[in-house]
């Protein structure tokens, strides 16, 4: 492709023409690649990306320093990859107590054409969701607050990246906050403060992991103690044993399924007594787009998308023409899908009986776990999302 015509912009001005375009259009993430030709700018919004602008190569390299300086990195360095974090201010001139904080965390990274970007923007006000309105129906919200309630035990809250699984803690935790529960964090970062909890975060460089923050916190006192990540098995053998010491734990983990996350878990070399007698559920979820409520039209899905998830021929369904309001994609916002498995006695005997996943997902079955795929269902025939984007997250 050939270069654009462009004038070149300071780099002062180029982030903030960025940021705020960004910050308009609900922006999460901002890629910036440098290829042969001009420098491509894109926004991920609503989980998607797309591009936002191609920009004069000779932008590149000052745009890139700017942002360096801002997260306190070494500018020097080109080669290597470097992690940062700064804080921007999204302006409101109409209304300047509306302005907003936004931290960006940047990621730089290396490449045959020099070095690309990736800041994540960090919304806090965003983060905040009522546990009602995150997306649970009627029979999951009862199985969530069952599991949260209970005094003690493991709850995990399963996803790929980007699945929402932070969001979902934080409404748990707002749920849970009283003068009469002490709750603690291990977070990484701290993305949104909380009254009523205790949020610590973590510092790997000086020794203070996942791990040995859960042997400090069980000196804390607490009832309720969250872990942002589980990511190796010392984290998860504390994670354990706290909850077997009379503590609900509350941890995400990366994992596809509700019930892959107990194979997950013995593939770690977790000892299925622990594992039984620790895990109360798992919470599995992903984000799917909502189809945007400006521009609602009826529409007929291709026989394919139909057959592939199993509807009838004939039902009514509705999609997003696309408008200003959505950036002409048909939708805006997303909403969580959820698969919610709870570990009764006879789950928790399987697990003892090395038992297949296989029959452990039947049990589940006919306990009436619902699949990500049905409570997406439930959401097509609600209007709320539309069949393609339910089978793209659920394949």
């Amino acid at each position: 492709m050939a270069k654009p015509d462009i004038k070149v912009l300071p780099a002062e001005q180029l982030k903030e023409e960025m940021l705020t375009a960004a910050a308009q259009n609900r922006t999460s993430d901002i890629h910036i690649d440098p290829t042969n030709a001009f420098l491509l700018i894109r926004f991920r919004i609503d989980g998607v990306l797309s591009a936002w602008a191609q920009r004069h190569l000779l932008e590149h390299e000052t745009l890139i320093s700017h942002l360096k300086i801002l997260s306190e990195l070494d500018i020097t360095q080109h080669n290597i990859p470097q992690e940062g974090h700064f804080v921007w201010t999204a302006q409101n001139l109409e209304d300047p107590s509306k302005s907003r904080a936004i931290d960006v965390r940047a990621s730089f990274f290396p490449t045959v054409y020099g070095e690309a970007v990736v800041l994540r923007l960090f919304n806090r006000s965003d983060l905040l969701i009522n546990l009602n309105e995150i997306g649970f129906n009627e029979n999951n919200m009862r199985l969530v607050k069952e599991l949260i309630y209970k005094p003690h035990g493991m709850v995990l809250v399963t996803g790929p990246a980007g699945s929402g699984k932070t969001t979902t803690l934080y409404s748990i935790l707002s749920e849970l906050a009283s003068a009469n529960r002490n709750i603690v964090t291990l977070e990484d970062p701290v993305e949104y403060y909380l009254d009523l909890v205790r949020q610590s975060q973590i510092s790997p460089e000086r020794d203070y992991t996942f791990a040995a923050g859960i042997r400090s916190v069980l000196r804390q006192d607490p009832d309720i103690m969250m872990v942002g990540e589980i990511r190796d098995f010392e984290t998860t053998e504390n994670a354990i044993r706290a909850s077997l010491t009379g503590h609900m734990l509350l941890a995400t983990l990366h994992t596809n399924s509700s019930i892959g996350t107990i194979s997950r878990l013995l593939d770690m070399k977790v000892e299925k007594d622990l594992l039984a007698y620790s895990l109360s559920g798992v919470i599995s979820q992903r984000l799917v787009r909502k189809i945007c409520p400006d521009c609602r039209i009826n529409y007929a899905p291709p026989a394919e998308i139909l057959q592939q998830l199993e509807i009838k021929q004939g039902e009514n369904f509705v999609r997003g023409r696309g408008c200003q309001t959505c950036l002409n994609t048909g939708f805006k916002g997303r909403i969580g899908i959820f698969e919610v498995l709870t570990v009764d006695d006879e789950i928790r005997r399987m697990i003892i009986d090395s038992a297949p996943i296989a029959d452990l997902y039947a049990a589940a079955r006919q306990k009436g776990l619902t699949s990500l795929r049905e409570d997406g269902l439930q959401k097509i025939k609600s209007g709320i999302t539309t069949p393609e984007e339910v089978l793209r997250l659920t394949l």
